[in-house]
């Protein structure tokens, strides 16, 4: 799949200054002509040449995020005197196609249809129709706005099974996870912004979404897209936020992987489950609140899934999926190391752990608890919730008011107070923080919550988000590039739980550092 720099800004000369200081970041150049008043036909055919690459050149209106404020008539003629002066490709709304007439054979026509709203039921009809009016020699082009991730599935889905040469993505922050992966689904192409220059002011993006073409590299495999590159992502909602892209996607390039990992913002977990006729996605990490619905598909489950009745990880194998809960085997291990206890089995035998919240992180933390020999207490705001969730995991539920009475060693919280979703909330009043008791945070954005901070100051030994979230995600890559048909690693070879774990502590080190976090 190739890179298309788009360019836009308020008067030619500055778009051309533009275009030509990122020549080298994309394969083509788009310039975009709405917004500023039109060029000569002379000075946009020396710009064309001096790129020296393909140039689309588009005048759009607001129905595609432009700014184009003359008659259809006068756009069209915009876009006539580029292809006269030597554009490789004009992009042409769907609406004014009838108008565009014969152009250079030198030059083809891009057939586009945008929404801006939501992503229309009927896709196959709708890319049959641009298809008839792009004829075998031009292209069509499908831009619809993606309100989750279910709705960039069908588009990509209906993507895959058009037919002759096309574009198509999702505009929009939940759509962005379909510009890198719409070239699996038969896309010439994808669009980005031009990179930041030193000391000049950072492009605007034509379209909402956009990446920057070293923010699109890095995403994918070193050689790039291919048949046979495999789709991971995390499935949650919200998860615009998570970091769990960044850590995988390193370690698989380290691996030398044909994969990408990619945030998917799920309405639906089932249905979104359901759209993935493609077999190329091959693993999940499952973010709230997907992890008990889960736990209702129809995967394959290992012993601890069935205790929990939660699933945080996902792996497709020969067709069939594997539900796994790495979160146990994080939090277990966040808290071996907390407590100085080195026995691999029951390290946790004799001590008492108060867990907060009744969501799936906490079902991992009471099921880590309990299987290692400790005594586990689970408070929430629903006691009916935490009362059940104690009877399936051998816990005792406590309300929360009662919480003072309760002696604790340990704490685990399991809810998202104190995250970015839910800034500044502290989950237990700091007095009932137990001085020299461990405190485990599993919010590890941001890095130094009100919980973090109340227990310092009460004198607790404290571990983030971010220890939990390190160790449950280096299982993940386990699960995700371990055995795979036949029972050879996935991807020929694998990296050892040592090596991934420094891998994603140096990481995450390095995100907080770019954040400020």
């Amino acid at each position: 799949m190739k890179i298309v720099l788009s360019h836009k800004s308020t008067g030619f000369h500055a778009l051309a200054r533009q275009a030509e200081a990122h020549n080298s970041s994309g394969d083509l150049v788009e310039l975009r002509l709405d917004g500023m008043p039109p060029p000569r036909e002379g000075e946009l055919r020396s710009l064309i040449r001096r790129l020296g690459k393909p140039v689309i050149v588009a005048a759009h209106g607001p129905e595609a995020f432009g700014d184009f404020q003359g008659s259809d008539a006068e756009r069209v003629e915009l876009l006539s005197m580029a292809a006269r002066a030597g554009a490789s490709f004009v992009d042409v709304d769907v609406r004014l196609a009838s108008q565009l007439g014969g152009l250079p054979l030198s030059c083809r026509c891009i057939i586009s249809h945008h929404d801006r709203e939501r992503v229309p039921e009927d896709l196959g009809q709708l890319l049959r129709d641009l298809r008839l009016m792009a004829g075998e020699h031009g292209l069509v082009k499908l831009v619809a706005h993606a309100n989750c991730a279910e709705d960039g599935m069908r588009l990509l889905a209906a993507l895959r099974d058009a037919r002759g040469a096309r574009i198509g993505f999702c505009s929009g922050e939940v759509g962005r996870f379909t510009r890198v992966l719409c070239g699996l689904h038969g896309s010439e192409w994808t669009y980005c912004v031009p990179p930041a220059l030193p000391q000049a002011q950072a492009p605007q993006p034509t379209g909402p979404g956009q990446f920057t073409p070293e923010e699109m590299r890095v995403q994918m495999p070193a050689g790039g897209l291919s048949d046979n590159t495999r789709v991971f992502g995390v499935v949650g909602n919200p998860i615009r936020h998570s970091w769990s892209p960044r850590l995988h996607t390193l370690a698989l390039r380290r691996l030398g992987a044909d994969a990408v990992y990619v945030a998917f913002e799920v309405r639906d977990l089932l249905q979104f489950l359901g759209l993935l006729a493609y077999p190329n996605y091959e693993g999940f990490s499952v973010a709230a609140p997907h992890k008990e619905p889960a736990f209702q598909t129809r995967a394959a489950r290992d012993e601890s899934v069935e205790r929990m009745r939660a699933v945080n990880t996902l792996v497709r194998l020969d067709g069939i999926w594997h539900a796994h809960n790495t979160d146990v085997v994080g939090v277990r291990e966040v808290l071996r190391r907390a407590f100085g206890r080195m026995a691999v089995e029951r390290p946790l035998g004799g001590l008492r752990v108060l867990v907060l919240g009744s969501g799936g992180a906490a079902r991992a933390a009471l099921e880590a608890v309990s299987s290692a020999g400790g005594s586990a207490f689970v408070a929430a705001r629903n006691l009916e919730r935490s009362t059940e969730l104690a009877r399936e995991l051998g816990a005792r539920a406590v309300a929360v008011e009662q919480i003072a009475g309760v002696a604790w060693d340990g704490l685990v919280h399991c809810t998202p107070q104190g995250s970015l979703a839910d800034p500044g909330k502290l989950p237990i009043e700091a007095r009932l923080l137990r001085p020299g008791a461990v405190v485990v945070d599993s919010v590890y954005r941001p890095r130094e919550t009100p919980l973090m901070k109340a227990a310092r100051e009460r004198g607790c030994q404290v571990y983030g988000g971010g220890e939990w979230f390190v160790q449950q995600a280096v299982q993940q890559f386990v699960h995700f590039t371990g055995a795979g048909i036949g029972g050879a690693p996935r991807f020929g070879r694998t990296l050892g739980v040592a090596e991934i774990e420094k891998l994603y502590r140096d990481t995450l080190a390095m995100l907080y550092t770019e954040v400020g976090e």
